[in-house]
């Protein structure tokens, strides 16, 4: 049985930009008001802001690995600042 609080095919979600730089291997993050955390691989530099709320769709990540292991790894499908 799968984790129920694992990201779906495709989600749209509310987070907030988290500045995870100092964990080891790890840049930015996604926090959810659940408090899922999960790595945007391709996030746009403008929006690399800690605390900055976002309005996103994303889509987890297949045969990617990182050694930041503070949540799965996703491609963000598209952003609007809240």
């Amino acid at each position: 049985m799968q984790d129920q609080k694992q990201t779906k095919l495709s989600e749209n979600l509310t987070v907030k930009v988290i500045d995870a730089k100092g964990l080891d291997g790890c840049k930015f993050l996604f926090e959810t008001s659940d408090g899922r955390r999960m790595q945007p691989i391709n996030l746009d530099p403008t929006l690399e802001q800690d605390g900055l709320k976002l309005e996103v769709q994303v889509e987890p990540t297949q045969g990617m690995m990182s050694i930041c292991m503070a949540g799965p790894m996703v491609k963000v499908l598209s952003a609007k600042k809240l």
